[in-house]
């Protein structure tokens, strides 16, 4: 319902789902970005406290916390966010990679070499199991790389993919919105919104 605009209405489905498994950290983060992509990011705030709230060992909302402060321009609160949620992925390499990166380039070269890492670590896997081409795009959406993402997007596209249908009205892919391949794309489809 979202991806056709009619946010009210996918709110109330969201939140129901929610409602139904209360414990849940995934369906809280749904709520939390369902109001990120109507811009109300006070309430995806209070959402994505209460899924830390839930699991505190999850990494999940600290990255989502991470790029709610990004987008607001907290650049050192997002920081802290992405340090806290690395290390909750218990995973040393990537750790050391973000503080040592971190130190010598910062935050965005640091987020870039960690995500750049766990998209080879993802095309490794792709090599011997399917990878739906989503899990390619949203990373590479987050760290600016335009161009690989619309290599994914195209994939998607070939795939129909989807999760095509849900990126029209999602503020993460607005920094592709005025690429005219993007358009493109989303004309081809008939997507809901494009023009």
């Amino acid at each position: 319902m979202r991806s056709v605009g009619r946010f009210d209405e996918a709110l109330v489905e969201t939140e129901r789902a929610r409602e139904s498994d209360p414990l849940s950290v995934r369906k809280t983060l749904l709520v939390g970005a369902a109001y990120a992509k109507e811009h109300n990011d006070a309430m995806c705030s209070s959402f994505i406290h209460r899924a830390m709230e839930l699991n505190p060992s999850d990494s999940s909302p600290h990255y989502s916390l991470a790029e709610l402060m990004e987008r607001e321009g907290h650049a050192s609160e997002a920081t802290l966010e992405w340090r806290i949620a690395v290390q909750l992925d218990r995973d040393p390499q990537l750790v050391n990679l973000f503080d040592k990166t971190l130190r010598k380039s910062g935050f965005l070269a640091a987020k870039r070499a960690v995500t750049k890492t766990l998209l080879e670590r993802i095309g490794i896997r792709a090599k011997t199991n399917y990878v739906s081409p989503r899990n390619f795009v949203e990373p590479y959406v987050r760290i600016g790389d335009k161009e690989d993402a619309l290599r994914w997007l195209d994939t998607a596209f070939a795939e129909h993919s989807s999760f095509f249908v849900q990126i029209t009205h999602d503020p993460a892919y607005e920094s592709l919105s005025t690429d005219p391949r993007f358009r493109a794309m989303l004309h081809r489809m008939r997507a809901p919104g494009a023009s």
